[in-house]
């Protein structure tokens, strides 16, 4: 092949280059409010967004919907705010395999795949001088033209990676944002049930005509929009304890609980008095004898003992 000294010129020969259709897929990291790691697959000029747990469920699919796909397919990794490299179907099955040899942690796997060289790396762009009149040794006009339609290709595809990842974020941080204001929705609806709830007024169907222990639970009622649900009921001298909880669709409410009083007082009945007469009988005369004979000897018992203790009185048998 004949190598020739010419000068660099723009050509004004048209050439007619046929592009083959690329399918581009961006594999990033996410990290939630507790920093577990997910992985987002996502499809050029397509919304959908697929989420997967672990970095090699990601790469398994990418792998799978191109091989549905006509055309060429590439995944760029993105991690951290910045490309690590990009890679063909072909090439992927060796990104897993040395993956799951190292044992690698899913935070680490596209830095690793990085470091490790195994994915495809852009080199950096080199500022342009135009140089009016260079001497190059070239192989020949049409393969120089068709260098710098690559080099072109590659500069499209790589500003488009750019501007759809960017998307991406902007998809992500808006989703974030959506979901945190509806879960401070949520809350916010659940806080209003909930305070609905335990400040409920709370009563008995004519309490003032029926006495606490007469009181069930379909005489209990609640003042709210709500379904009430009376759970339990607890019986005081004076009053009720009743357990509750309210109901709307699906949503039910903590279980609470109320005193309520104003019942029928406890009748005193009146009590019959009752009177029993015992007849008594008054003791005879010959009883009193009897007994003050029975303290007179008493006494001189005590009388002799004593004198006999001191030495005063002897027996003498």
């Amino acid at each position: 092949m004949p190598v020739k000294k010419a000068k660099k010129e723009k050509s004004n020969q048209s050439t007619t280059t046929s592009k083959v259709k690329l399918n581009r897929f961006y594999l990033s990291e996410k990290y939630d409010n507790d920093r577990n790691i997910s992985f987002n697959l996502k499809r050029a000029n397509v919304s959908k967004l697929l989420t997967f747990k672990t970095f090699v469920e990601g790469v398994e699919e990418f792998n799978k919907i191109a091989s549905t796909l006509e055309g060429n397919s590439r995944v760029w990794f993105h991690q951290k705010g910045a490309f690590r490299g990009s890679t063909t179907p072909e090439k992927t099955g060796t990104i897993i395999e040395r993956v799951e040899e190292a044992n690698v942690k899913d935070e680490n796997a596209i830095e690793f795949i990085n470091q490790e060289k195994l994915v495809d790396i852009a080199e950096p762009k080199t500022k342009k001088v135009e140089v009016e009149e260079v001497e190059e040794f070239v192989l020949d006009d049409t393969k120089e033209e068709e260098v710098q339609v690559a080099q072109e290709n590659n500069e499209e595809i790589v500003e488009e990676v750019v501007e759809e990842v960017s998307k991406t974020d902007e998809m992500q941080e808006s989703e974030h944002i959506s979901e945190q204001n509806v879960e401070a929705t949520v809350e916010h609806v659940v806080d209003d049930f909930e305070r609905v709830a335990q400040d409920l007024i709370i009563y008995v169907t004519d309490a003032n005509l029926k006495r606490p222990r007469e009181t069930e639970l379909s005489d209990i009622h609640g003042e709210t929009e709500y379904e009430f649900i009376p759970t339990m009921v607890k019986w005081n001298e004076n009053s009720v304890l009743v357990y509750y909880v309210i109901r709307d669709g699906e949503r039910e409410s903590k279980e609470y609980s109320k005193v309520v009083a104003g019942f029928k007082g406890e009748e005193l009945k009146n009590r019959e008095i009752t009177k029993h007469y015992v007849d008594r009988s008054e003791w005879s005369t010959v009883a009193y004898w009897l007994i003050g004979t029975e303290i007179v000897l008493a006494v001189a018992c005590l009388v002799l003992l004593a004198l006999f203790l001191l030495g005063i009185f002897q027996i003498v048998i």
